[in-house]
């Protein structure tokens, strides 16, 4: 995608499909090879007058890394710096405020004990 087109595209993603208003944080999940994408969403954000940008970037062979590699206990961990997306119960029915006391979710939910594991697992 040219430079033009994929500006446009952070514009509109951000105009139509985020809907942002002055002033709010912009949350940004992606994986790092939308990097380009993520910095153009991210200036279209600023000069709309969002507040701040935030944003998440996943690396799908680091991930893979921590499946073949890691150690069992790290697939359903999460680390102090992981983005909280979800809400406690409570906060859930009361307001639309996120909890910052949420229980952490395993990162690979489907992975089980029984994979078969390649090269030198640690333990």
């Amino acid at each position: 995608m040219n430079e033009k087109h994929l500006q446009r595209y952070a514009e509109i993603l951000v105009e139509h499909g985020a809907g942002l208003r002055q002033g709010q944080t912009l949350f940004i999940h992606a994986e790092v090879a939308h990097r380009d994408l993520v910095r153009r969403i991210a200036e279209a954000a600023y000069d709309r007058g969002a507040g701040l940008v935030r944003f998440w970037l996943n690396d799908p062979l680091l991930q893979a890394q921590l499946v073949r590699r890691g150690r069992l206990e790290a697939t359903s961990a999460r680390s102090p710096w992981s983005p909280r997306t979800g809400r406690s119960p409570r906060a859930a029915s009361s307001s639309s405020t996120p909890s910052t006391t949420r229980t952490p979710q395993p990162i690979l939910p489907s992975a089980r004990p029984t994979l078969p594991r390649s090269g030198a697992a640690r333990r």
